[in-house]
């Protein structure tokens, strides 16, 4: 019985493919997605930046940043909603790749979507078609 215990193990580790078979994890589209989740988020920490010297001169912090201040590409679109001095959430959404969206909040703006787990902290997320919200 001993004899046949490892050899079951054995065959079931032969059977099961190693998880990047199971995915497609590596492949050009995974890392040109992985690239636009990095960047997106990039735009949105430097929209953290551009809230706080705006809040340092004004004393509140505001929705209309023009989008050169913060995003790289035009084909980038960010919604803020600004709560005047006591915080903001902010959301981001890009042509690059339709239902990609990235978001933030800062103070009291509230999480636009339940993957944000921190104030400040960027987070990319996508809705499948069943409408569950999916971490990037």
């Amino acid at each position: 019985m001993f004899l046949g215990y490892p050899v079951v193990l054995l065959a079931g580790l032969l059977i099961v493919p190693p998880v990047g078979a199971q995915t497609s994890h590596g492949s050009a589209s995974d890392t040109a997605h992985a690239g636009l989740v990095e960047a997106m988020k990039q735009d949105l920490r430097r929209l953290v930046k551009a809230e706080e010297a705006f809040r340092a001169r004004h004393s509140t912090y505001t929705g209309v940043l023009p989008q050169e201040d913060f995003a790289t590409r035009p084909e980038r679109r960010v919604i803020v909603v600004a709560h005047e001095d006591k915080g903001y959430s902010a959301t981001l959404t890009t042509t690059e790749e339709p239902g990609l969206t990235c978001g933030l909040y800062d103070g009291i703006g509230v999480a636009p979507s339940p993957v944000i787990t921190s104030a400040r902290k960027p987070a990319c997320w996508h809705a499948l078609p069943s409408g569950t919200i999916v971490a990037d």
